[in-house]
């Protein structure tokens, strides 16, 4: 039987595999076990293991990632 993923890695995967934030390993296995509670805390997470800063994020860029988050 497959291992059934939690909603948070669907979420990763389809930031990765659609939008180029994928995270390192280490990065997405500490978001799955800890996952921010709110929707701009995860967006910041997600910004700052892709090294970028996430108080000089575009608010586009804030707002599909939010948008997918927000799921």
């Amino acid at each position: 039987m497959a291992k059934q993923i939690t909603r948070v890695e669907a979420l990763l995967l389809d930031l990765c595999t659609k939008y180029g934030f994928c995270l390192s390993p280490d990065d997405r296995a500490a978001l799955v076990a800890a996952p921010p509670g709110d929707v701009d805390s995860f967006v910041d997470a997600v910004l700052v293991a892709e090294g970028l800063d996430a108080m000089l994020c575009d608010n586009h860029t804030r707002g599909y990632l939010g948008e997918k988050v927000r799921g």
